[in-house]
């Protein structure tokens, strides 16, 4: 698709390849399938694959930065837009446990082949995906998710999260299943 647009084009063209896409007014916010079990009192979140998964992120602070560098420097092609660091799940769970002023024990649980049947967060995945960019602002998530999660809990709740989050809410399996999630963590004990 890509290369048909660059092809066909009578004109510059500059392609953005975000991954991962936080911040404010997002309908696929990640960082609700942290922030809900906080919300919800949960004392234990477990992360599968030990919670060291990294999928790699790109806040909209850090694309709205790269469209105005592209600009200013005329660049045409296609760009990686990253956040400046590739933090893993559980960092990521942290970061949202400060940001929110929260805390629950973080448990990762052992490897096991895809898709894990318990702690599937959307970041989940068995191997590292993570992009460099060419123009890169280095905004780091921890610097650009408090607008997300800030967000989050101004504008999101149990009552509206899948009419507010419907991307999210469309995942194939139930985010939310606290039943297996308890009985996985009392099967470690």
């Amino acid at each position: 698709m890509e290369q048909t647009l660059l092809d066909g084009a009578t004109g510059p063209v500059t392609i953005l390849r975000p991954c991962a896409i936080h911040g404010p007014f997002s309908k696929h916010a990640r960082e609700w399938w942290i922030l809900k079990r906080l919300l919800d009192g949960r004392e234990s979140i477990p992360l599968a694959y030990e919670g060291k998964s990294q999928f790699q992120t790109t806040s909209t602070q850090s694309i709205a930065e790269v469209v105005a560098l592209a600009v200013e420097k005329s660049i045409i092609g296609i760009i990686n837009t990253v956040d400046g660091d590739s933090p893993t799940t559980e960092a990521i769970a942290r970061m949202i446990m400060e940001i929110a002023g929260r805390k629950s024990e973080i448990v990762g649980l052992p490897p096991e082949p895809y898709p894990p049947k318990v702690g599937m967060s959307p970041w989940s995945v068995q191997r590292p995906v993570v992009c460099s960019s060419r123009l890169s602002t280095g905004l780091t998530y921890r610097e650009t998710a408090p607008a997300a999660v800030d967000w989050l809990l101004e504008n999101v709740t149990n009552d509206n999260w899948k009419e507010q989050l419907p991307q999210l809410a469309a995942y194939p399996w139930d985010q939310f299943d606290y039943h297996s999630e308890d009985e996985r963590l009392c099967a470690l004990d």
